[in-house]
């Protein structure tokens, strides 16, 4: 596809001079016909207008998410409900933490020495 620099602007919705910029730098194919530059386009570079079937395919696909949505809530509910439950079921099953235990992430108490005076 052939277009004038023009063209290919507004189909990008960016200015002429940004593609100016970029033929200068070579990152844009051109050809020059009779003093006019012409940007060698791919089609695929533009966005597709949404079609009919399209548009009820996404509206298709939106009730399942919304739906799949539900279902991830319901379940999540349907869990806390469990371990909810299970540590009921099984807080008095664990020992106790005792007092003298060591806790192995605090550094011990240094003792004072009994020095001469």
């Amino acid at each position: 596809m052939k277009l004038t620099v023009s063209e290919y602007a507004k189909r990008l919705n960016v200015s002429v001079q940004t593609i100016y910029k970029k033929i200068k730098r070579g990152v844009i194919p051109t050809v020059v016909e009779n003093s006019i530059t012409y940007v060698i386009a791919d089609s695929s570079e533009f966005k597709q207008e949404v079609k009919e079937d399209d548009s009820d395919y996404c509206k298709q696909l939106l009730k399942i998410i919304k739906t799949q949505q539900k279902e991830i809530k319901r379940l999540t509910k349907k869990n806390e409900k469990q371990n909810k439950f299970l540590i009921s079921k099984y807080e008095n099953v664990l020992p106790k933490p005792k007092d003298d235990v060591v806790d192995v992430n605090v550094a011990p108490k240094k003792k004072k020495k009994k020095g001469k005076k």
